[in-house]
């Protein structure tokens, strides 16, 4: 078994290593993977003394780790979700404040007021919070889905978390990274997500947290259900992105995997994927305009049905991939352009 070294001795040695100077990018992105792989090891193990040591090294208050102190290792109470069934819209980190604005106003004015916000870039915290702005002058707090990719941005999602934590709707754990497609060791993905769970219901006991599944035909989907066993409270269910995907057939198979009456939203739905992606890709302009008023004038007439077929088959929720908004926005006359 590997040595395990408290954070700040960590700190002292690798600014010995590094001959007494400042560490480079490389030694510090080093050292953060084996403090995020430690903090990882001992949430699993429950061992939530070192995993409140690592997160007070970066910056995690006192008064914050006591209170997640008497929490951690107690079984979290599972969340209900409010909502009957949330009409919503798919929007990763922008790069751009005024595509924020845009979009949202296009979703609001075709009733999708929902924002779900996948965060991509965990370093970039000026444009984020503009972002956040965005959403939240339309009164609408944000479901925040944190895109995780590596066990060394633990640590960092649990640092967006912690300044976002009382200012989402509800969270997910993972996106197109971590997941039954993506993730070829789904144990070691537990064990990621099930740190990052423990982290989350800890800082916020009320917090309502998602798990994304991919449906898939080769059943990697149910292994996946099958192996995350921590208390999550909904599923995020994507790749069921058009108007002929099996809605059905998937919710059926998921219901013995998930704990009853687990709340399941479809997400990134397209509606004609192909056209719209296609669409989507060209640049501003009247050819682009025209191309996705094509796509809109499809697509909107068949939403609000779709909607309510979804509903009736039992899920709580349908959340728009961005292109859809665009479209349907420019084909009812709405669009924010």
């Amino acid at each position: 078994m590997k040595p395990k070294l408290r954070p700040l001795r960590a700190l002292v040695l690798l600014l010995l290593l590094s001959g007494g100077l400042a560490p480079s990018s490389a030694q510090i992105a080093e050292h953060e993977l084996a403090l995020s792989s430690q903090l990882v090891d001992a949430l699993n193990h429950r061992n939530y003394t070192v995993a409140l040591e690592i997160l007070h090294y970066y910056g995690v208050t006192n008064i914050t780790l006591e209170a997640m102190a008497g929490r951690l290792g107690r079984p979290p109470q599972r969340r209900t979700l409010a909502e009957p069934f949330m009409s919503g819209f798919l929007l990763g980190d922008p790069a751009e404040g005024h595509k924020v604005h845009r979009r949202v106003r296009d979703a609001v004015a075709i009733g999708y007021l929902q924002p779900l916000w996948v965060v991509e870039d965990l370093n970039r915290w000026d444009w984020r919070e503009r972002a956040y702005k965005s959403w939240n002058q339309n009164l609408v707090v944000p479901i925040g889905v944190m895109n995780i990719r590596r066990p060394d941005q633990v640590i960092r999602c649990f640092k967006w978390y912690h300044q976002y934590a009382d200012r989402l709707h509800s969270v997910g754990l993972n996106w197109y990274h971590v997941n039954n497609f993506d993730a070829p060791d789904h144990a070691e993905a537990y064990r990621l997500l099930n740190a990052l769970f423990q982290l989350v219901k800890a800082r916020n006991p009320d917090a309502f947290v998602w798990l994304f599944v991919e449906p898939t035909i080769d059943n990697s989907d149910l292994r996946w259900l099958e192996t995350m066993r921590f208390p999550y409270d909904g599923l995020l269910v994507g790749n069921l992105r058009n108007f002929t995907s099996r809605f059905e057939s998937t919710r059926q198979r998921y219901l013995p995997y998930v704990e009853k009456d687990t709340p399941m939203v479809l997400t990134g739905f397209y509606g004609y994927e192909k056209p719209l992606v296609q669409a989507g890709a060209l640049r501003r302009g009247k050819r682009r305009e025209a191309a996705m008023r094509a796509a809109g004038e499809v697509i909107a007439p068949q939403l609000d049905r779709h909607a309510e077929r979804v509903w009736k088959l039992g899920y709580r929720g349908l959340i728009l991939d961005w292109r859809v908004v665009e479209a349907v926005a420019i084909a009812q006359g709405v669009s924010a352009e």
